[in-house]
């Protein structure tokens, strides 16, 4: 029962925080019909799903065992500007009173659909940078991890995604287990 109420807790904190940050940053006075570029750069503003970036493959071969969630989240949110999804999946292992939760991995991912919406991801990516931050090479274009809300922040091209893995508790992540995780998704 207390695995079930981490996980929805975990799957609403997320939810509810790419909200906040997508209405905190959308330009609501942006009156673009085309919300995908129609020239010839369309690979620069792809509708992605966070889904289609951190898999279920991913998570059984991260955790082993058998993958539960949400593929995808439901309530997506949606702008002409901004594309943001959740997907949430969890891994687990036995039965009934001996089922263990193996490992939790949550992506937000704020895909731009035009320049207002890559503009917005870079400016976000950067103001909620905490002084606690750590940066990370090698993934994405730029990305640091926070640890105290055990999330990982990672700039790809025009799109903003943020990470979290963790076994039992949603803050019991590392930055060496996050990084694993984000080094075998293939960010876009």
């Amino acid at each position: 029962m207390n695995r079930i109420i981490i996980i929805a807790s975990v799957t609403l904190l997320v939810i509810f925080g790419g909200a906040a940050i997508f209405l905190n940053l959308s330009n609501s006075n942006n009156t673009v019909l085309n919300p995908v570029s129609s020239g010839d750069d369309d690979s620069d503003f792809t509708a992605i799903d966070a889904c289609d970036i951190l898999t279920r493959k991913i998570v059984a071969d991260a955790y082993g065992g058998t993958i539960s969630g949400t593929t995808p989240v439901e309530n997506t949110t949606s702008s002409n500007d901004l594309f943001v999804t959740t997907c949430s999946l969890t891994s687990s292992s036995g039965k009934d009173s001996k089922k263990v939760t193996n490992g939790t991995a949550t992506l937000l991912a704020r895909i731009a659909r035009n320049e207002q919406g890559a503009s917005n991801n870079k400016q976000g990516f950067q103001s909620n940078r905490p002084a606690e931050a750590v940066n990370v090479a090698d993934i994405g274009d730029q990305a640091y991890y926070i640890p105290s809300f055990n999330q990982f922040y990672i700039l790809k091209g025009n799109n903003w995604y943020i990470l979290s893995n963790y076994n039992t508790s949603v803050l019991d992540g590392t930055l060496d287990d996050v990084k694993s995780l984000a080094q075998k998704l293939n960010f876009k």
